[in-house]
């Protein structure tokens, strides 16, 4: 019994200690993903907070207008500063837990449970790239050409016309165009059909989403936006343009 007490006394002041003492930075640098959100903007359910070895915090959602919610904010005395004034408090509920909390936030995160899967860096540059390739995007873009990429020799040529004037997600190339919303609705239509989609982008692709299936469409953004699509074995290379 004695020994139980001891070992209840210390669980105990230890929370009092996790409480009342400055949250070191080497407990809370990483990825975190958050488990329940209550926020006054409800226009997403999961975040992930990434916390880096100088102390910033990145606040990041897939799934609202802006990838990246908050960037490279400073952290003092288990608060998140924004323009130097308090902005989220920090408290430990376990060892791989902890909530971010102010008057109109509240979020319970857990530690990422698979670190060894891909680096922090290359989570965080996801959303950052992702955000800035969004914004890029916003608008709509008419349809201009299309090439087949290094087409097999062995394939009649008859049919690589054919799949080169092929219909992109279910619309024929004539007045195609395609809309991304910053509300991540993506619609593609020509004159006689529209069908929209959810997308996501990040710096290796371009995921759109229907019902339980997800396309995945490489691209690339200069001028123009060229995406690159695959069927029966062939890819093709489509060039988007901001005015017809």
């Amino acid at each position: 019994m004695k020994g139980l007490l001891t070992i209840l006394s210390l669980l105990l002041t230890t929370t009092i200690s996790w409480s009342q003492s400055t949250i070191s930075l080497d407990f809370l640098k990483g990825e975190w993903i958050s488990d329940s959100l209550h926020s006054s903007q409800d226009d997403h359910w999961r975040e992930f907070v990434f916390i880096d070895s100088l102390g910033h915090f990145y606040r990041t959602t897939w799934w609202a207008d802006n990838y990246v919610i908050d960037k490279q904010l400073n952290l003092s005395e288990n608060q998140v500063l924004k323009e130097n004034e308090p902005y989220l408090s920090i408290e430990i509920v376990d060892s791989n837990t902890i909530e971010l909390t102010n008057p109109d936030y509240y979020g319970l995160f857990h530690r990422d449970p698979w670190p060894e899967i891909g680096t922090f860096n290359e989570s965080l540059n996801r959303f950052i790239i992702g955000d800035s390739i969004k914004t890029q995007l916003i608008g709509t873009w008419y349809y201009n050409s299309s090439e087949l990429i290094e087409p097999d020799p062995n394939f009649p040529q008859i049919y690589l016309d054919e799949q080169k004037k092929r219909t992109f997600l279910g619309a024929s190339l004539d007045n195609l165009k395609i809309q991304f919303d910053r509300d991540n609705r993506f619609i593609v239509s020509n004159d006689s059909l529209e069908v929209k989609y959810g997308y996501l982008i990040d710096n290796d692709g371009i995921d759109l989403r229907k019902s339980d299936y997800i396309i995945n469409i490489k691209y690339t953004l200069n001028d123009n936006l060229e995406l690159t699509e695959s069927r029966y074995g062939i890819k093709r290379r489509l060039i988007f343009k901001r005015k017809k």
